[in-house]
C-alpha cells in the first residue's frame, strides 16, 4: 500500500533557521518540497564530489581484500584524488601496453638488432634495408646476387634484410619496409616496465581498499547530508523583508505525531494539510513481508502515482505463479532453493530481499514441474506410462500432461485478466470516481 502524506507549513524566523534545519535533518522524516530551483555552483560540484566517491567506493568494494589498514584521521580528499589519478593512469598504461603490442607484433620478425649500429653503417656507405615477401615467391638465388640475411619465417612470410652499398642498385621482387625503430626486446622490456606499475597499482588497491572503505562512505554520507541542507536552503520562500522563512515538506502520516511533538518543542509555527489534486508527492510503499519482495520488480517499470493503487501486492502471487508457470522444472526450482538457501546469510541485508525473492520462485517452480511431471527435462508422465519410476505411480494421477496443462494455463490466464480489469476499475474509481 501508498503510506498516506501530509503536508507541512513551517514557518520559522531567520535567526532559528539554520539551526532547525539542522534538527528537521537529524529528525529524519520529511521530505522537502523541491521547487525546481536550480543548485549553485557551490552545490553543483558538491554533487559531482558525491558521485566520485560513489564510483570509487563501487570500484573498492570489487579490491576489496581480508588485509585491513586503518586510515583514521587521514584527509578523504586527498585521499579520492590519489585514487582518481591512479585509476587514469591505470588507463593511460592500458593505453600504452595495447600500442606497445601492437608495435611489437611488426619488429618481432626482426628479432635483436642495434638502431647505432644501422646508423654507423649508413656512417660509411652501408645501407640496411629491410624487406618481406611471401615464402612462395622468395628465390634462394638473391642471397648470391645480393648481400642479403634472412632474419626469419613466420605465418607463410620470409622477412630478410639486404646490406645494400653505396651506389649499388637492387631490384627484387620483395615489399620494402621501414625499418623498426627499435628491436623487440626493447619493447618486451617497456612493457615489462609498465606492468609492473599496473601491478603496483593493484596491490596498493588490495592492501588498502578494507580501510578506504568506511572513511570514504563515511565523507560521503557527510557530502550527502550538505547537499540536502543546500537543498531545503534553495526551496524555502523569504517573506517579511527575508526575515521569516517558509519551509514546505512531506511526513507519513504514522510520523505526525512524533513530529508535531518535535515542532510544539521547538514552538515552531505549522500548518497541516492534505495533499492537493496537484502536489507531487512522494511515493513511500508499505507492505507484507511477502508483498515486499515484489517491490523492486514494480520499481522496474514505475511508482504507482499517490492515488493509485500499489498493486504490487495483486501482481505479487500471479507473477510467482507464472514464473513457476514458465520454467516449469521441479530439477531446476530445487537448485533455485538450495542456491537461495546457502547463500542468504553470506549476502549483505540488501541483497537478502533478493534471495528470499529467489527461494519463492524457486518454490513455485518445484509445484509446476511436479505438476507437469517434468525433472532436469526429464518426462516423468512418459517415463511412469511406460513402466519406469514405479514408486512415482501413486502421485501420476496429480501429474498433468501436456493437454491439460494448456486449459490450465488458459484458465489461470482469464483469471487474471478478470482479475485485472477489476483491479483496475477500482484503481480508475479512487481516481475520477465510480
Amino acid at each position: 500500500m501508498i503510506v498516506p502524506m501530509k503536508k507541512y507549513a513551517f514557518l520559522i524566523h531567520h535567526r532559528d533557521y539554520h539551526n532547525f534545519l539542522i534538527d528537521l535533518q537529524e529528525l529524519g522524516v520529511v521530505d522537502i518540497v523541491d521547487k525546481g530551483i536550480e543548485p549553485d555552483e557551490e552545490t553543483t560540484n558538491e554533487i559531482l564530489r558525491l558521485q566520485q566517491y560513489d564510483r570509487v567506493i563501487k570500484f573498492l568494494k570489487s579490491k576489496e581484500s581480508s588485509q585491513q589498514k586503518e586510515f583514521s584521521g587521514q584527509n578523504a580528499e586527498e585521499l579520492l584524488d590519489k585514487i582518481l589519478q591512479m585509476q587514469s593512469e591505470t588507463e593511460s598504461l592500458k593505453q600504452k601496453i595495447a600500442t606497445l603490442d601492437k608495435t611489437y607484433r611488426s619488429v618481432a620478425p626482426w628479432g635483436k638488432f642495434s638502431s647505432n649500429d644501422l646508423k654507423r653503417l649508413a656512417d660509411n656507405g652501408f645501407y640496411v634495408r629491410f624487406f618481406e615477401v611471401t615464402e612462395r615467391k622468395f628465390r634462394p638465388e638473391w642471397e648470391k646476387e645480393y648481400n642479403l640475411q634472412v632474419i626469419s619465417q613466420s605465418e607463410g612470410m620470409v622477412y630478410f634484410v639486404i646490406v645494400q652499398r653505396e651506389g649499388e642498385i637492387i631490384e627484387i621482387d620483395a615489399e620494402e619496409i621501414k625499418a623498426p625503430e627499435r628491436p623487440a626486446d626493447e619493447i618486451q622490456k617497456e612493457k615489462e616496465q609498465l606492468l609492473k606499475r599496473i601491478n603496483e597499482i593493484e596491490n596498493f588497491y588490495s592492501e588498502n581498499a578494507a580501510g578506504l572503505i568506511p572513511l570514504f562512505e563515511q565523507e560521503r554520507n557527510q557530502k550527502e547530508n550538505k547537499i540536502s541542507f543546500a537543498r531545503v536552503v534553495r526551496n524555502t520562500d523569504k517573506e517579511a523583508a527575508d526575515h521569516l522563512m517558509i519551509i514546505e515538506g512531506w511526513v507519513p502520516d504514522s510520523k505526525t505525531m512524533a513530529v508535531n511533538s518535535f515542532l510544539d518543542k521547538k514552538e515552531v509555527f505549522y500548518l497541516i494539510d492534505n495533499p492537493g489534486k496537484e502536489d507531487k508527492v512522494p511515493i513511500m510503499l508499505k507492505n507484507n513481508n511477502f508483498s515486499k519482495l515484489f517491490e523492486p520488480i514494480g520499481k522496474l517499470y514505475s511508482l504507482p502515482n499517490y492515488r493509485e493503487l500499489d498493486l504490487t501486492p495483486f501482481f505479487a502471487p500471479f507473477f510467482m505463479l507464472f514464473f513457476g508457470f514458465c520454467l516449469g522444472d521441479s530439477g531446476y526450482g530445487l537448485l533455485f532453493v538450495i542456491g537461495a538457501m546457502l547463500f542468504r546469510k553470506k549476502v549483505s541485508s540488501e541483497l537478502r530481499p533478493i534471495l528470499t525473492l529467489m527461494l519463492w520462485l524457486g518454490l513455485a517452480t518445484i509445484i509446476f514441474g511436479a505438476v507437469s511431471g517434468t525433472f532436469f527435462g526429464m518426462n516423468l508422465i512418459e517415463m511412469i506410462d511406460e513402466g519406469k519410476l514405479l514408486w512415482l505411480r501413486n502421485v501420476r494421477a496429480y501429474m498433468l500432461d501436456s493437454e491439460k496443462m494448456f486449459y490450465f494455463a488458459l484458465i489461470l490466464g482469464a483469471i487474471q485478466i478478470v482479475y485485472g480489469m477489476f483491479i483496475k476499475a477500482i484503481n480508475l474509481s479512487r481516481q475520477y470516481g465510480l
